[in-house]
C-alpha cells in the first residue's frame, strides 16, 4: 500500500492568463505555506501539446493568528476554515497589469512582463491583506480595494509613473548631469548621488 504524505497537500490552484494578451498560462499552486508558480510550455507529445515547468520565485507565506484563542483552538481554525480561504486572486486590468494578488500575512503582487520575465513584487506597507478585489470607478480608475489585518478598507491604485517590469518597482528619472558616485544612506534609506554639470565659466580658480 502506497503511504500517502498529508504534510504537503494542494490547498487552492489558480490557472491564469498572464501576459500581453493574455496568451501565457500560468499555473499557482498554494501549498502550506508556499505558493509555487508553474509557467506553461509548448510540448510535441500528448494530447494537450503543453507542459508545465516550475519557476525558479517561490513566495514564503503564513496564515493569520485568530486573537483570544487558545493555540489548541486556533489550530482548529487554521485547519476547518484557513484552508478554505482563497488567497491567489486574479485581476485583468489594474493600472494596465494583469496578474495575481496573493493575500495574507506577506502580499505580493504577481505580474508577468511583455517578455515573458516573471516579477514578484512584495507590498508590506500596510501589513497582512485579508481580502482583495480589483476596483473601478471614476474616482479610482483601474484601482483596487482590499481590507487589511486591522479589518481597515482601503481604496488605492497602482502609481502609472513606476515601471513593475523589472526586479523591482523603478521609475527613470532623468538628471540632465554627469553621475559619478552611488551610495545607500541606511538611516533615510535612500540613496545618494554625486554629479556634476559642465557650465560656461570667464574666471579660474588659482
Amino acid at each position: 500500500m502506497a503511504a500517502t504524505n498529508t504534510d504537503y497537500q494542494v490547498q487552492e490552484i489558480v490557472v491564469a492568463s498572464l501576459g500581453h494578451n493574455g496568451t501565457r498560462p500560468v499555473l499557482l499552486l498554494r501549498i502550506n505555506d508556499e505558493i509555487l508558480i508553474y509557467q506553461a510550455y509548448r510540448y510535441p507529445r500528448g494530447h494537450l501539446k503543453m507542459r508545465f515547468r516550475k519557476a525558479n520565485q517561490v513566495i514564503v507565506i503564513k496564515q493569520f493568528n485568530t486573537p483570544n484563542k487558545t493555540p489548541a483552538d486556533a489550530d482548529s481554525t487554521t485547519k476547518t476554515t484557513d484552508k478554505r480561504i482563497s488567497l491567489l486572486r486574479y485581476f485583468s486590468n489594474i493600472s494596465g497589469y494583469n496578474g495575481v494578488f496573493v493575500c495574507g500575512p506577506y502580499p505580493h503582487w504577481i505580474f508577468l512582463t511583455s517578455r515573458g520575465e516573471l516579477r514578484i513584487h512584495p507590498m508590506w506597507i500596510d501589513g497582512g491583506v485579508q481580502c482583495f478585489a480589483p476596483f473601478h470607478n471614476v474616482n479610482c480608475p483601474q484601482g483596487f480595494l482590499y481590507f487589511n489585518k486591522k479589518d481597515e478598507l482601503r481604496i488605492c491604485v497602482l502609481p502609472t509613473h513606476l515601471s513593475y517590469d523589472a526586479h523591482w518597482p523603478v521609475r527613470k528619472v532623468p538628471l540632465r548631469c554627469t553621475l559619478h558616485f552611488v551610495t545607500y544612506h541606511v538611516e533615510s534609506k535612500t540613496y545618494c548621488i554625486i554629479t556634476s554639470l559642465a557650465e560656461p565659466s570667464n574666471k579660474y580658480y588659482k
